[in-house]
């Protein structure tokens, strides 16, 4: 049970920090529910990317640590991939045709994106575990 909520606990953030990076870089803003949408589309990608690109090479001997951090690359890319997609099509589908141009992102700015939500989520877990230790030695 306490996985699952940790588990709701982390997505809602990471759509509220997405959201937050999509308005700071593109100027646009979005839905709770599209952003939710697609950072669960973007986790199943990285999930099932990374799942299929290290079964096979920890399979054909490259070394634990390569493979992984393979995966990682490999998984960032994906999940860019996809928010440039998405956020293209939602942000070019509601701009009147003059200023369709200017709605576009860039892949660099989906990398940027994800690379903001990865350091602030990052940024939380660090300092929940840090109170978490705080409070255990307090008890």
């Amino acid at each position: 049970m306490v996985v699952y909520v940790v588990s709701l606990l982390i997505l809602l953030v990471a759509t509220i920090i997405f959201r937050t990076a999509t308005k700071w870089v593109t100027k646009q803003d979005i839905s709770f529910w599209i952003s939710l949408g697609i950072v669960l589309l973007g986790v199943i990608a990285s999930v099932a990317t990374s799942m299929l690109f290290t079964i096979p090479l920890t399979l054909a001997g490259v070394p634990e640590n390569a493979g992984e951090i393979a995966g990682y690359i490999i998984s960032f890319c994906v999940t860019s991939w996809i928010y440039l997609m998405i956020l293209n099509k939602l942000l070019v589908r509601g701009a009147p045709d003059k200023y369709k141009d200017v709605f576009k992102i860039n892949y660099w700015k989906a990398c940027l994106i994800q690379l903001i939500m990865f350091l602030l989520l990052g940024l939380i877990l660090v300092l929940g575990l840090i109170f978490y230790k705080i409070g255990m030695s307090l008890f």
